[in-house]
C-alpha cells in the first residue's frame, strides 16, 4: 500500500464519496421504479440502461488513452501540446458519440421486433426509447472524457462534484417522473436534460483544473496519433466487455422474456453496484500507474498494484460472505418475496463474482497503464467465443440462476487471464498481495460467515435481532481487519488519508 504522504487514498475517499452518495439513492429508487412500472416495464428500462452502457463504449477506447496520455504528460512535464491532445480528443469522442448514435437509431427497430421479446404493446414505447437513448449517447461519452480528464489532472474533489449531482439525478429524475405518470421515453428524455447540463459543468472545471486547455480548434492533431494507437486496442476491449457483461440479460429477454429479465436486474444491480468501491480506486490508479510506469519507477508500480490488491481484498471480503448468507433476505426487504424467491440464487453466485471480479480491476488497470492493451484485448476476444455459447445453454436450461452463472464462468476465466498477465510484467505471484496475511485473513472471514450464518437462522423470527448481530459482525470484521491483517504502516496510511489538502494547480503555460 503506498505510503502515508501518498494521496491515493484519499483521492479514492473522494471517489467513494462520489459514486456512493448515488448508489444509496439508486438502492432507494428501484424498489419504486419496480413498483411504479411493473416487472415489465422495469425490464426494459434496465434494457435500455445496458444498451446505453454498451454505446458509451463506442469512444474508440480514446477515453482511457486520453486520461493516459495526460497523466503522463503532466508527470514528465510535457506541457507542450497538452491543448490539443485534450481539445482533439474531446472532438473526436463528441464526434464519434454521433455515429454511434445514428447506429444505435437505426438498428432501434431491429433490437424490437426480433431481439427481445416483449409485449406487443410495449413495442412502440420501446422503439421511442431507444430513439431518445440514441440523442443522449453522444453528450455521455463527452461526460466520460471531461471526468478522465480531471482525474488525469489529479482533480478527484472536481471529479466527483461533477460525478455525485449526475449519478444521483440518474436516478431521481426517472422516480419523481415515473410517480407523476411519465412514460418511458419521457423519463429518457429528463436524462437527456440532465447530462447535457453536467457536459456544460465539466468543460467548465476541466479549463479549471488544466489551464493550459484553450477551448478553440486544435492546432496540431499529430499529438493525438499516439492516443489513438493507444486506444485502438483499448477499443476492442470496450466494444467487447459491455457485450460479456451484459450479454445474459439479453438472452434472458430472448430466450425466457422480459419478465425474467426484471428478476434478474434486482439482484444483477444490487451485486454490480457493490463495484463502486474498484471503479473508486482505479479512478485513482489508473492515471497514477501511468505516470509511474512513464517514468519507469517499476518497484513504486508493483508496490501500488499490491497495496491496491490488499485494499480491495480487506474491504470486500466480509460484506461479500455476509451478503451471500443473507442473499433471500436482502431481496425480500429490498424488492419484495416475489423477485427474492426467483432471484436468490443467482444473486448469491453473481455476488461471489462480482468479489472476483473487483480484484481484476487491479491488474486490468495496472496491464494498460503499462501500454499492454492489446493483451486484453486479445483477452477478451478469447472469452466472447466462450461465454455466448455457454450463456446461451445456461439461460436455456435454467432460466435466471443460469444467466448469473454464466457471468461468473466468464468473470473466472477473465481473472485467470489477466491476474497471469499482470503477474508476468511486474514479477508477482498470485499470493504475493496476502504474503504474510493468509492466516488472520482466513480466521477473520470464517469468523464473519459463522456470524452471518446465525443471523440467516434468525432473521425470520426476529429481523431486529438479525440486524444488530449483521452490525455486530460489521464493527467485529472491521477491528479484526484493522488490528490482524492490516501493517502499522498500512494504518498510518489509512489514517492520514482522512487529512484534506487541497491539490496544486497545474501552473500556467507560458
Amino acid at each position: 500500500m503506498p505510503d502515508s504522504r501518498s494521496p491515493h487514498v484519499r483521492h479514492t475517499l473522494f471517489n467513494l464519496l462520489g459514486i456512493g452518495v448515488p448508489l444509496v439513492l439508486g438502492l432507494l429508487v428501484i424498489p419504486v421504479l419496480v413498483r411504479e412500472l411493473g416487472p415489465a416495464r422495469f425490464g426494459l428500462l434496465s434494457i435500455a440502461w445496458a444498451v446505453l452502457e454498451y454505446f458509451t463504449l463506442f469512444d474508440a477506447g480514446l477515453g482511457r488513452a486520453t486520461t493516459r496520455e495526460v497523466a503522463d504528460r503532466l508527470a514528465r512535464g510535457a506541457r507542450e501540446g497538452l491543448g490539443d491532445v485534450v481539445a482533439g480528443s474531446l472532438l473526436l469522442q463528441l464526434g464519434i458519440g454521433m455515429v454511434g448514435g445514428v447506429v444505435l437509431a437505426l438498428t432501434a427497430p431491429l433490437l424490437v421486433e426480433h431481439a427481445l421479446r416483449m409485449p406487443a404493446e410495449l413495442r412502440g414505447e420501446a422503439h421511442r426509447s431507444l430513439l431518445v437513448l440514441s440523442a443522449m449517447l453522444p453528450l455521455v461519452l463527452l461526460s466520460l472524457a471531461v471526468r478522465g480528464l480531471l482525474e488525469a489532472a489529479g482533480r478527484f474533489g472536481l471529479s466527483n462534484l461533477l460525478r455525485a449531482p449526475t449519478s444521483a439525478a440518474t436516478f431521481l429524475v426517472p422516480a419523481a417522473m415515473a410517480l407523476a405518470g411519465a412514460t418511458l421515453p419521457q423519463i429518457l428524455a429528463g436524462l437527456v436534460v440532465v447530462r447535457a447540463v453536467s457536459c456544460v459543468a465539466g468543460l467548465w472545471l476541466v479549463r479549471r483544473a488544466i489551464p493550459q486547455v484553450r477551448w478553440r480548434w486544435p492546432r496540431q492533431w499529430r499529438p493525438l496519433r499516439s492516443v489513438a494507437a493507444f486506444g485502438g486496442w483499448v477499443a476492442v476491449s470496450n466494444v467487447l466487455t459491455p457485450g460479456l457483461l451484459l450479454f445474459d440479460r439479453f438472452a434472458l429477454g430472448a430466450i425466457v422474456g422480459l419478465t425474467a429479465v426484471g428478476y434478474y436486474t434486482g439482484p444483477y444491480e444490487a451485486s454490480t453496484r457493490v463495484l463502486l468501491l474498484p471503479a473508486a480506486l482505479i479512478g485513482t490508479v489508473f492515471p497514477a500507474a501511468a505516470a509511474l510506469a512513464a517514468r519507469g519507477e517499476r518497484a513504486a508500480l508493483r508496490s501500488l498494484y499490491l497495496g491496491a490488491l490488499r485494499a480491495l481484498i480487506f474491504a470486500m471480503l466480509g460484506g461479500t460472505l455476509a451478503a451471500i448468507v443473507l442473499a433471500p433476505h436482502l431481496l425480500a426487504l429490498w424488492l419484495g418475496p416475489e423477485i427474492a424467491a426467483h432471484g436468490a440464487t443467482a444473486f448469491r453466485i453473481l455476488l461471489a463474482a462480482v468479489f472476483v471480479n473487483a480484484l481484476v480491476h487491479v491488474p486490468f488497470s495496472v496491464v494498460q497503464a503499462l501500454g499492454r492493451a492489446d493483451l486484453t484485448a486479445r483477452f477478451h476476444l478469447l472469452e466472447v467465443a466462450v461465454h455466448v455459447p455457454i450463456t446461451l445453454l445456461l439461460v436455456q436450461r435454467w432460466g435466471v440462476p443460469g444467466a448469473g452463472a454464466s457471468w461468473a464462468l466468464r468473470v473466472a476465466l477473465d481473472a485467470l487471464l489477466v491476474f497471469g498477465a499482470a503477474g508476468r510484467l511486474l514479477n508477482v505471484r498470485l499470493r504475493d498481495p496476502l504474503a504474510g496475511r493468509w492466516w488472520p485473513t482466513l480466521l477473520i472471514g470464517a469468523g464473519t460467515l459463522a456470524l452471518a450464518m446465525l443471523a440467516a437462522q434468525v432473521a425470520a423470527e426476529s429481523p431486529r435481532l438479525a440486524a444488530a448481530m449483521v452490525l455486530a459482525a460489521a464493527v467485529g470484521y472491521a477491528a479484526a481487519v484493522w488490528r490482524l491483517a492490516l501493517t502499522s504502516a498500512e494504518r498510518a496510511t489509512a489514517l492520514a488519508a482522512v487529512r484534506t489538502r487541497r491539490p496544486r494547480r497545474a501552473p500556467r503555460e507560458a
